[in-house]
């Protein structure tokens, strides 16, 4: 049992490790972002000025043209944080980071439904892959960590066998092509929606664990 309870915690200890290792080199741009987004809620969300009925927004073009122009990189930086999981899964892992990018860029893609605004849009009017025999929800990720990984680490895997089984003089082609267009259908199919819903349930509990005691 001790051998047992060791090699589960090693096993742990490897995972956390490597999800250091994954999110170290994203945490400069999400720092700025967050010191951007807070600094426009400052400026756009306090109502400071008349009374208390409007922003700094509100009163001053300038920082009217300030707060939009801060959202090209907070949108950037949150909006499509799965491109930069994506490159950094592939850095780590070894395998082709341009491939990475190109998988993350199809989950926040602007021909998907943003995921911001899943939530407000009818069932009926979300647009769709038709196959004849099968529809996709055609949602992008906006966002989202876990649908990202685990594309990431699909993308990673398939691209390592690939590379094992295809001759040398045709490896340049078939294995991106095969990696890439596996992986992104792994994620639109599957995993994405497995992944946002894993998601979902860990905010909520969060959610829940934080905002318990003060109810």
């Amino acid at each position: 049992t001790p051998i047992k309870s060791s090699a589960a915690s090693d096993v742990y200890k490897r995972q956390v490790t490597a999800l250091a290792e994954i999110f170290a080199p994203l945490i400069p741009a999400i720092i700025t972002g967050g010191l951007i987004l807070g600094f426009r809620n400052c400026i756009d969300s306090l109502y400071l000025f008349e009374n208390g009925t409007k922003t700094l927004c509100d009163i001053s073009q300038f920082w009217s043209g300030i707060d939009s122009f801060l959202w090209l990189i907070g949108e950037a930086v949150f909006h499509m944080l799965p491109v930069g999981i994506c490159w950094s899964v592939t850095k780590k892992m070894g395998t082709t980071q341009m491939l990475g990018i190109v998988l993350g860029l199809t989950l926040v893609s602007g021909q998907l439904l943003n995921a911001y605004s899943v939530a407000t849009t009818a069932a009926a009017d979300i647009p769709k892959w038709d196959f004849g025999f099968i529809k996709v929800n055609m949602i992008g990720y906006q966002g989202q960590v876990i649908p990202a990984i685990l594309a990431a680490f699909t993308l990673v895997y398939l691209e390592k066998f690939f590379r094992k089984i295809t001759p040398q003089v045709v490896s340049m082609i078939v294995v991106p092509f095969c990696s890439l267009v596996l992986a992104v259908m792994a994620a639109h199919f599957v995993l994405g929606p497995i992944g946002w819903k894993i998601g979902s349930v860990i905010s909520a509990v969060v959610f829940a664990g934080i905002t318990g005691p003060f109810k």
